[in-house]
Protein backbone atom coordinates (compact mmCIF):
# COMPACT_ATOMS: atom_id res chain seq x y z
CA UNK A 1 0.00 0.00 0.00
CA UNK A 2 1.28 3.65 -1.07
CA UNK A 3 0.96 7.26 -0.88
CA UNK A 4 -1.86 8.62 -2.87
CA UNK A 5 -1.41 9.25 -6.89
CA UNK A 6 1.14 11.44 -7.90
CA UNK A 7 0.71 13.52 -10.92
CA UNK A 8 2.75 11.44 -12.81
CA UNK A 9 0.53 8.45 -12.07
CA UNK A 10 -2.71 10.71 -13.17
CA UNK A 11 -0.97 11.54 -16.31
CA UNK A 12 -0.18 7.59 -17.15
CA UNK A 13 -3.05 6.00 -16.17
CA UNK A 14 -0.73 3.62 -13.91
CA UNK A 15 0.02 3.19 -10.09
CA UNK A 16 3.11 4.51 -8.41
CA UNK A 17 4.40 5.73 -11.99
CA UNK A 18 7.11 8.35 -13.02
CA UNK A 19 10.55 9.11 -11.65
CA UNK A 20 9.46 7.88 -8.04
CA UNK A 21 7.88 4.84 -10.11
CA UNK A 22 11.32 3.73 -11.59
CA UNK A 23 12.86 4.00 -8.36
CA UNK A 24 10.28 1.62 -6.76
CA UNK A 25 11.07 -0.78 -9.45
CA UNK A 26 14.96 -0.74 -8.20
CA UNK A 27 14.12 -0.94 -5.08
CA UNK A 28 11.83 -4.31 -5.65
CA UNK A 29 14.91 -5.54 -8.14
CA UNK A 30 17.32 -5.79 -5.51
CA UNK A 31 15.07 -8.02 -3.68
CA UNK A 32 14.37 -9.97 -6.41
CA UNK A 33 10.72 -9.08 -6.96
CA UNK A 34 8.87 -7.07 -9.58
CA UNK A 35 5.51 -5.54 -10.02
CA UNK A 36 4.18 -8.36 -11.76
CA UNK A 37 4.60 -10.79 -8.48
CA UNK A 38 2.77 -8.04 -6.33
CA UNK A 39 -0.41 -6.06 -6.13
CA UNK A 40 0.48 -2.49 -5.76
CA UNK A 41 -2.56 -0.28 -4.40
CA UNK A 42 -2.81 3.16 -3.14
CA UNK A 43 -4.03 4.53 0.09
CA UNK A 44 -6.73 6.56 -1.93
CA UNK A 45 -7.97 5.70 -6.08
CA UNK A 46 -7.52 9.38 -7.17
CA UNK A 47 -4.90 12.52 -6.35
CA UNK A 48 -6.31 15.04 -4.23
CA UNK A 49 -6.35 18.58 -6.10
CA UNK A 50 -2.84 20.46 -5.64
CA UNK A 51 -0.79 17.44 -4.59
CA UNK A 52 -2.49 18.40 -1.17
CA UNK A 53 -3.35 15.70 1.30
CA UNK A 54 -6.06 13.79 1.39
CA UNK A 55 -8.50 15.23 3.93
CA UNK A 56 -9.97 13.65 6.93
CA UNK A 57 -13.78 12.71 5.23
CA UNK A 58 -11.58 11.57 2.02
CA UNK A 59 -10.02 8.93 3.62
CA UNK A 60 -13.36 8.01 6.10
CA UNK A 61 -14.56 7.81 2.43
CA UNK A 62 -12.13 5.40 0.74
CA UNK A 63 -10.44 3.30 3.47
CA UNK A 64 -13.57 1.02 3.25
CA UNK A 65 -12.30 0.26 -0.26
CA UNK A 66 -8.98 -0.41 0.60
CA UNK A 67 -10.24 -2.59 3.56
CA UNK A 68 -12.21 -4.39 1.28
CA UNK A 69 -9.08 -4.83 -1.56
CA UNK A 70 -7.15 -5.88 1.56
CA UNK A 71 -9.96 -8.23 2.14
CA UNK A 72 -10.43 -10.02 -1.12
CA UNK A 73 -6.93 -10.21 -1.86
CA UNK A 74 -5.90 -11.77 1.52
CA UNK A 75 -2.38 -10.92 1.56
CA UNK A 76 0.15 -13.24 3.63
CA UNK A 77 1.94 -9.83 3.96
CA UNK A 78 1.44 -5.93 3.71
CA UNK A 79 4.57 -3.54 3.14
CA UNK A 80 3.14 -0.28 3.87
CA UNK A 81 5.01 2.45 2.04
CA UNK A 82 4.80 6.21 3.05
CA UNK A 83 3.61 7.76 6.22
CA UNK A 84 0.26 8.54 5.45
CA UNK A 85 -0.49 5.19 4.95
CA UNK A 86 1.01 3.68 8.00
CA UNK A 87 -0.83 6.61 9.80
CA UNK A 88 -4.01 5.03 7.98
CA UNK A 89 -3.88 1.31 8.30
CA UNK A 90 -1.65 1.08 11.70
CA UNK A 91 -3.23 0.99 14.98
CA UNK A 92 -3.31 4.17 16.57
CA UNK A 93 -0.42 3.33 18.89
CA UNK A 94 2.10 2.82 15.98
CA UNK A 95 3.73 5.39 13.60
CA UNK A 96 6.02 4.56 11.28
CA UNK A 97 8.86 5.85 12.06
CA UNK A 98 8.76 4.27 15.45
CA UNK A 99 7.55 0.74 14.86
CA UNK A 100 9.13 0.40 10.58
CA UNK A 101 11.32 -2.37 10.85
CA UNK A 102 9.60 -4.74 12.50
CA UNK A 103 5.75 -6.67 11.45
CA UNK A 104 3.24 -5.30 13.29
CA UNK A 105 -0.47 -7.05 12.74
CA UNK A 106 -3.11 -4.83 11.02
CA UNK A 107 -6.70 -5.96 12.04
CA UNK A 108 -8.81 -5.40 8.88
CA UNK A 109 -12.19 -3.62 9.74
CA UNK A 110 -15.31 -5.44 9.05
CA UNK A 111 -13.32 -9.01 8.90
CA UNK A 112 -11.55 -11.40 11.09
CA UNK A 113 -8.19 -11.07 8.81
CA UNK A 114 -5.34 -9.97 10.22
CA UNK A 115 -2.46 -9.11 8.42
CA UNK A 116 1.36 -8.42 9.42
CA UNK A 117 2.16 -5.50 8.04
CA UNK A 118 5.76 -3.23 7.53
CA UNK A 119 5.88 0.38 7.98
CA UNK A 120 8.81 2.05 5.39
CA UNK A 121 9.72 4.87 3.57
CA UNK A 122 8.11 5.56 -0.16
CA UNK A 123 9.86 5.92 -2.57
CA UNK A 124 9.00 9.07 -3.37
CA UNK A 125 10.28 9.99 0.24
CA UNK A 126 13.81 7.97 -0.30
CA UNK A 127 14.27 10.19 -3.00
CA UNK A 128 13.97 13.89 -1.26
CA UNK A 129 15.46 12.32 1.68
CA UNK A 130 18.27 9.86 0.95
CA UNK A 131 19.08 9.88 5.08
CA UNK A 132 16.42 7.02 5.26
CA UNK A 133 17.54 4.48 2.03
CA UNK A 134 19.74 2.35 5.05
CA UNK A 135 16.90 1.95 7.04
CA UNK A 136 14.87 1.40 3.68
CA UNK A 137 16.85 -1.08 2.70
CA UNK A 138 16.67 -3.14 6.06
CA UNK A 139 13.27 -2.94 5.69
CA UNK A 140 13.50 -4.38 2.30
CA UNK A 141 15.52 -7.39 2.98
CA UNK A 142 13.34 -8.10 6.26
CA UNK A 143 10.38 -8.03 3.79
CA UNK A 144 12.47 -11.01 1.55
CA UNK A 145 13.94 -12.43 4.61
CA UNK A 146 9.98 -13.14 5.66
CA UNK A 147 8.74 -13.92 2.19
CA UNK A 148 11.35 -17.10 1.60
CA UNK A 149 10.75 -18.25 5.46
CA UNK A 150 6.72 -17.93 4.11
CA UNK A 151 7.46 -20.00 1.48
CA UNK A 152 9.74 -22.21 3.21
CA UNK A 153 7.22 -23.09 5.75
CA UNK A 154 4.44 -23.77 2.35
CA UNK A 155 6.57 -26.66 1.42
Amino acid sequence: IGEPPSADDDRSGTAFAGTAGDYLDRMLAAISLSRAQLLLAPLIPWRPPGDRPPSAAELTICLPFLHRLIAIVAPRRLPIMGLLPARSLLPRTNTRRRQRGEWIDVAIPGTSLVVPALPTFSAAELMKAPQNRRAAWDDLRLLRRTLDEDAGAQT
